[in-house]
């Protein structure tokens, strides 16, 4: 009996690596694909030693760019996969500002191509990583999948709102089977301590400098402003585990493997339903560290709203799973990852 695969795009990046492992503690093969741009970590080889630990093997691993046609064909060649999981992507949106082609190239052109290849093999299941971002600024809150999705102010939500509505495209015309899962904010670790969130760009998400004032790498946290109106004037966002973000892509794999026959487009908010803004994730994070964490207030960000966060009532009647780490457990985890103290 042949072996089937699922390819892993994009499989160094923080949600990457940990779905991997969720996917083969299932038994469910895994081919992983990157280019490094987004590494995780300073080198490949580290992190796969990490999921070696984890797992007590290594999944097959290649290092190639989903932009180039000639290596992906000779990888669905080789390999025979039932379905894509595409983390492939660059993520910062100021950076996206000052490089936008780099930004519009890898993360549309590269999916196009990928799309292509994948038709052409027959592969037609894709589970895309897509973001809150194709929201922006909300009409209301909690946000539905229902939410209108609005024209975005920079090439990174552009390039999540451009693949969605060209994957809607593939999967009426290509007949293919697409979850687009919506990312709301994700932090923690993997509860073994060798996974965790170490980026080599600079970070937009406000936990690794958090992590960083703990670590005595910054003096203080920089707060983008505290005139929202908010509970206390920071902005609020809801914040979901890694782990349970992983096992919410394990859930779709099994929910296309399941409905094999169906082709369409689905759009899936994955979140949680707690929410918090930046002074209580501060506490939160002290409470757990026993550790203060200095702050000063400066100017807003253009790219900043007050408050954006998931109704995640889809998720639980579509995956069958909600998330269900605390974000207390979430900030230790991470602490772990990192060597630092906790009560």
């Amino acid at each position: 009996m042949t072996q089937k695969y699922v390819l892993v795009t994009g499989w160094l990046w923080f949600i990457g690596s940990h779905t991997v492992v969720a996917l083969e503690q299932l038994w469910i093969k895994t081919i992983i694909l990157d280019n490094l741009s987004n590494s995780a970590y300073s080198n490949e080889q580290k992190i796969l030693d990490n999921i070696q630990h984890i797992l007590w093997y290594t999944p097959v691993c290649i290092r190639w760019d989903i932009r180039d046609k000639e290596c992906l064909n000779t990888l669905f060649t080789k390999y025979t996969c039932d379905a894509v999981i595409h983390f492939a992507a660059q993520k910062s949106v100021s950076q996206s500002c000052s490089h936008v082609w780099q930004y519009l190239d890898n993360n549309i052109n590269g999916s196009i191509t990928l799309c292509n290849t994948m038709l052409e093999h027959g592969v037609r299941q894709c589970i895309f990583s897509s973001s809150c971002t194709v929201y922006w600024a909300p009409q209301y809150i909690p946000v539905d999948e229902k939410h209108p999705l609005w024209t975005t102010t920079n090439p990174y939500g552009t390039s999540k709102q451009v693949m969605e509505q060209l994957l809607q495209d593939y999967s009426t015309f290509g007949k293919m089977h697409v979850i687009a899962l919506r990312y709301f904010n994700p932090l923690g670790a993997h509860p073994s301590g060798f996974l965790g969130e170490e980026p080599a760009w600079t970070p937009e998400n406000i936990f690794p400098y958090i992590l960083n004032v703990l670590r005595w790498k910054s003096e203080y946290l920089r707060v983008f402003w505290d005139d929202y109106p908010t509970r206390d004037w920071t902005w609020v966002r809801d914040y979901i585990n890694v782990c349970d973000l992983a096992q919410a892509h394990v859930h779709a794999y099994q929910k296309l493997q399941k409905n094999w026959d169906w082709h369409g487009f689905d759009a899936i908010n994955i979140g949680v339903w707690t929410w918090v803004s930046v002074l209580e994730l501060i506490h939160a994070v002290e409470k757990v560290s026993w550790k203060k964490v200095p702050y000063k207030v400066e100017t807003r960000r253009p790219w900043d709203i007050a408050e954006v966060y998931a109704d995640a009532t889809y998720a639980l009647e579509t995956l069958k799973r909600k998330a269900t780490t605390s974000l207390e457990d979430s900030i230790r985890q991470a602490l772990e990852f990192y060597g630092l103290e906790i009560v």
